[in-house]
């Protein structure tokens, strides 16, 4: 669907794909793989702006750790 007739852009696609995959709860686990690699979830500009995402959360920084 994205590719062109030749097919020969569609690596162009993978960072989009991959980036769909890993925020997509999968069945098994009921998590997404980035929760499951990195904890939390990875925002997105979209999701920003949509306002599915709560950037009202205070994060952690680096300093509290030190």
């Amino acid at each position: 669907c994205y590719a062109n007739d030749n097919q020969k852009n569609w690596n162009e696609y993978l960072p989009l794909l991959t980036a769909t995959y890993r925020s997509s709860p999968h069945v098994c686990t009921g998590f997404t793989p980035n929760r499951m690699m990195l904890g939390c979830e990875v925002l997105q500009p979209h999701d920003i702006e949509i306002g599915v995402a709560d950037i009202s959360v205070s994060r952690a920084t680096s300093s509290k750790y030190s």
